[in-house]
Parts: C-alpha cells; sequence; structure tokens
C-alpha cells in the first residue's frame, strides 16, 4: 500500500493522482492494527480518501450476510446500534476512519460489489453511497498463469486486464473511469 501511495503521488505519467482506498477498518491486518492505523494516515496526508470496505473484524465478510445478523453495541453504552450488524458495522466504521483522520467516510464499497435492497437501505440510512467500478484490473483473482499454476495474475495479465477493460467502458460511452484494485496486492504496486 504504501508503494502504491508514492506511485500515484511520483510516476513518470502524472503526478499527484489521487485515489480512493475503501478499508477494512477492523481488521487486525488491516486498519485494527497500528500499521494500518499508518498506512491510512500517510494515505490521508497525500490527500487520497479513505472510504469503507468492510467493519467488521472478519476478511471480506459479506455485507449481504451481516445485514440478516443481529446488531451490536458499537459505542459500549450497553444497547445495539443500528437494526443489523452490518448498520453496526457502517456505524464503527464510520467512527473509526474518523478518528484515525478526522474525517467522516462518505463512500463504502461493499465486497465484490454484492448488495440487495436491505443492503442499500443501510447505506442511505449511514448516509454511504455505495461506489463500483467499470474497469477491474482482476488483480486479486486466481488464474491459470504461464507456467499452467494457478496463482494471482502477473503485471502483464492485470496489463491487458485493463487495456481490455477500458476499452470496453470506452465502446460503453462511459464518461469516468473507476478502476478497481487492490493495493495490499504486490503485483498490483508493481
Amino acid at each position: 500500500t504504501e508503494k502504491v501511495i508514492h506511485i500515484l503521488e511520483r510516476n513518470n505519467i502524472q503526478q499527484g493522482i489521487v485515489g480512493a482506498f475503501f478499508i477494512q477498518t477492523h481488521v487486525n491486518i488491516r486498519l485494527g492494527s497500528q500499521n494500518g492505523v499508518t498506512v491510512v494516515q500517510l494515505a490521508d496526508s497525500k490527500h487520497h480518501l479513505i472510504q469503507i470496505h468492510t467493519g467488521s473484524n472478519e476478511d471480506h465478510v459479506r455485507h449481504t450476510t451481516r445485514v440478516t445478523q443481529n446488531a451490536y453495541d458499537v459505542n459500549g453504552d450497553g444497547k445495539s446500534d443500528g437494526a443489523n450488524a452490518l448498520e453496526s458495522d457502517m456505524i464503527r466504521a464510520k467512527d473509526k476512519i474518523n478518528t484515525v483522520i478526522n474525517k467522516v467516510p462518505e463512500y463504502v464499497r461493499a465486497v465484490g460489489g454484492a448488495t440487495n435492497p436491505a443492503v442499500k437501505a443501510i447505506y442511505t440510512k449511514q448516509i454511504l453511497k455505495h461506489i463500483l467500478w467499470n474497469v477491474d484490473s482482476q488483480d486479486n483473482s486466481t488464474v491459470t498463469l504461464p507456467n499452467g499454476k494457478r496463482g494471482r495474475p502477473t503485471a502483464d495479465m492485470v496489463r491487458q486486464n485493463l487495456r481490455n477493460g477500458i476499452i470496453q467502458a470506452i465502446n460503453r460511452r462511459e464518461s469516468e473511469l473507476i478502476v478497481l484494485f487492490h493495493d495490499i496486492n504486490g503485483t498490483t504496486a508493481n
């Protein structure tokens, strides 16, 4: 992630590119750690948007699952906060990001983009806009590599996915491109 932040700031194509980082706020190897706090503060200091990916303690738990689970106490007053676990997660995630960078997030990106009407209702209630992508780098997928083994795509494969996705978006006459990358992926940084 730090490498991605520095590349966006200084590179041979365009200086000072600003991105949006959708954060897992309570996962212990993400913002739930001191290292995660340091990285998020660095990204914020470079004017990147810090937004919500998940607010659960689990890595990549789906919002469509969380919306069916019971709410929990976020603020320690002994009462459940929100209508369900997803709303508790969103309340807690907003508070965590605000505590770390003194900014309240306005956007959320559901894991895999998976939502339903109940999930969208929670986003609306929590004044969060759901952001989807129209170009997927597929940097976090599992593919068959040139050597025949399964693994993460190579940098060349990611570049080709980007080319194809951008051409398709242009052919659809889309005026804005939102590209999905996973900053924790070493291939993406490279």
